[in-house]
């Protein structure tokens, strides 16, 4: 088995591996590059392919994938104290900006909500996130926070009907 992996830490740092051998030792350094971005909180990028194809984003399989666990995600929901879709996926939003992705698309989401036992929410979600003052367009699919969305996220701190008018006219970028 043929083994080519790539990390990208945030300190401009480029490690490229690879590794020919059994399962259990590709597996092995698998599991070794998910540490090293575990001791980053996630940030940066690392990619794998058994096949020895380029390693370049969509093309591979994405090692950050698994970093946020279900726990994680059942507790920061808690913590925020969600209680609607819109407040679910500002908290999802937040955890993936957190960990050091540009932001969270419906694909990813939908995967997160069925992960915790939460039904998935309608891409109209999103947008009613957005217009609530929660969450922006990045394009190509991705959201990501307003401030008031990673207060929320953070905090569990709402915002009036007034303000969430007021933030979701505006575009915030």
């Amino acid at each position: 088995m043929q083994l080519r992996a790539i990390i990208r830490l945030p300190r401009a740092a480029e490690m490229e591996f690879e590794v020919t051998g059994s399962a259990e030792e590709c597996a092995t350094v698998l599991d070794s590059i998910r540490s090293i971005l575990r001791e980053e909180d996630g940030r940066g990028e690392a990619f794998a392919s058994e096949s020895g194809d380029a390693l370049e984003e969509g093309s591979a399989v994405d090692l950050r994938s698994d970093l946020i666990s279900v726990a994680a995600r059942r507790e920061a929901l808690e913590r925020a104290g969600a209680t609607t879709h819109i407040e679910r996926i500002t908290v999802f939003v937040q955890l993936a900006l957190d960990a050091g992705r540009r932001g969270l698309d419906l694909k990813t989401a939908d995967t997160w909500f069925r992960e915790v036992g939460i039904a998935p929410p309608k891409p109209s979600s999103f947008w009613n996130a957005s217009r609530s003052g929660y969450l922006v367009s990045e394009g190509k699919g991705l959201w990501r926070t307003t401030p008031a969305g990673e207060r929320f996220a953070h905090e569990g701190v709402r915002l009036t009907p007034s303000e969430a008018k007021a933030n979701g006219r505006r575009r915030m970028r």
